[in-house]
């Protein structure tokens, strides 16, 4: 075995994905003084990021989402710390399938999953997004109908500035 292959990492597993998440969730006194609102749109902040995974916090005051979009090759996993989250997902033939997700649960997003997620209610959200391999690149869509999704455009997170810009 090559030195640089042994230094390669690898993905986290959906389990560990989901565990780092509900960890960082937990582990509130590490990062509660980074939460703020931001009146025209989520806020975001990179907690973490190494080769294996990135983690953010993000805060939502109501009627606040994401556009529909997916996380490239990078898994998801989506802890609520308080509050309560809906997360929409396109199914086979267009449709869309909803859940809600309440404080103290989590959501596993595998890679290439289409979804948005938004604050339906009037309390303020906090959650914990864990992406692994780390997010390179995302797409965005455009729903157009029932049955018809339409790709909008695809975003090299490596070279922009943050991801939240885009999200």
């Amino acid at each position: 075995m090559l030195l640089a292959e042994s230094l390669q990492t690898q993905p986290l597993t959906h389990q560990e994905l989901v565990a780092v998440a509900l960890g960082f969730a937990r582990a509130q006194d590490g990062w509660r003084h980074q939460i703020q609102y931001d009146e025209n749109d989520r806020y975001t902040f990179l907690l973490h990021a190494d080769d294996d995974v990135d983690i953010w916090l993000c805060t939502w005051l109501a009627g606040q989402r994401t556009s529909l979009h997916d996380h490239g090759g990078s898994a998801g996993a989506i802890a609520v710390v308080t509050g309560q989250l809906t997360e929409s997902r396109l199914a086979r033939g267009g449709r869309i399938g909803r859940r809600r997700i309440r404080a103290g649960r989590s959501s596993l997003v595998t890679p290439n999953v289409v979804h948005d997620v938004r604050n339906d209610k009037q309390r303020p959200a906090v959650s914990i997004h864990a992406y692994s391999p780390p997010l390179t690149r995302m797409s965005f869509y455009d729903r157009e109908g029932i049955a018809s999704v339409s790709r909008l455009r695809t975003v090299d997170l490596m070279a922009a500035a943050s991801w939240e810009a885009h999200a």
